[in-house]
């Protein structure tokens, strides 16, 4: 039988070192191709989240009160819920409505029902100026809509309402001195309502208002809105009527309490009493029958 040759032991040690190098240069090569294909992973990149930005406070010098509208009396006078449970009668500053209540005019019932949807059961912001009150105790103010920042023109035109019964048409400019914080602005709001015959002004030619632009009181040009309105420190209204004054420009029709001579011819809503004297000529009409009692009810 032939026998088999054995390798020697130097031939085996030959081939195990040449296997064993082969194998550590194929690890080489992987590590090699494993490290050129890999890329480190990005870094996370950071988004900063901004500030919210805050609203705008109100300027320290405009000052205002939140008050609930109760009753809209008519177009230009309401009745509010004050912070402190009182009710007060508000008559807006600056504008003057067609009358609706103890007589009738062209486009009164418009302006009324007009203030009565905008501002029945609604919460507003109350501002006053320089007079706080009129002769009959009615709290003069301009009522907004939202509480105002600064009080700009275009802060008036959106949000205060007195502005926008002039802008839709339901009133002409009515200025009383010394309120006349906006009076050259309400004259601008006016002239664009009628140029573009909004409201009343696109009335028949007979019905429409003359474009007056009625200043009540002293003789004297509305001062610009340079002035800062006072602090608003509203005082509990009187309960009974001003006592007539000698002297300061009271008629004598009625001896009660003071009313001015006409002009501007006012009408009961124009005066907190009722039920009052009234003798001789009675020039506003407050006696329609003649009975001797003005604005009875």
């Amino acid at each position: 039988m032939a026998r088999t040759a054995r390798p020697s032991p130097a031939r085996t040690a030959g081939v195990f070192l040449t296997g064993l190098a082969l194998l550590m240069t194929g690890c080489q090569a992987g590590a090699t191709d494993t490290g050129s294909t890999t890329s480190p992973s990005p870094a996370p990149r950071i988004t900063s989240i901004p500030e919210p930005t805050p609203r705008p406070t109100p300027s320290p010098e405009f000052e205002t009160e939140q008050v609930t509208v109760r009753r809209v009396v008519d177009g230009d006078t309401v009745e509010v819920e004050m912070a402190d449970g009182r009710t007060e009668k508000v008559r807006l500053i600056g504008v003057d409505t067609p009358e609706s209540t103890t007589r009738h005019e062209r486009y009164g019932s418009e302006a009324s029902a007009y203030t009565s949807k905008e501002l029945s059961d609604r919460d507003v912001w109350l501002e006053t100026d320089a007079g706080e009150r009129d002769r009959y105790s009615r709290l003069l103010a301009y009522v907004w809509l939202v509480r105002p920042l600064t009080g700009s023109d275009g802060e008036v035109r959106e949000n205060m309402f007195n502005a926008r019964l002039l802008l839709d048409g339901f009133a002409q400019v009515m200025t009383v001195p010394p309120n006349v914080k906006y009076a050259e602005l309400f004259v601008l709001l006016q002239s664009e309502a009628r140029e573009a015959r909004t409201g009343l002004w696109g009335l028949d030619p007979e019905e429409a208002p003359a474009p007056a632009r009625r200043t009540v009181g002293a003789a004297t040009t509305p001062r610009l809105r340079a002035a800062t309105t006072p602090r608003l420190t509203i005082a509990p209204r009187r309960t009974t009527a001003p006592p007539r004054q000698q002297g300061s420009g009271c008629h004598p029709s009625y001896p009660d309490f003071c009313i001015p001579p006409p002009p501007p011819d006012l009408d009961c809503k124009h005066v907190s009493g009722s039920n009052f004297t009234v003798q001789g000529e009675d020039p506003h009409g407050f006696d329609g029958d003649d009975d001797g009692v003005g604005c009875e009810g």
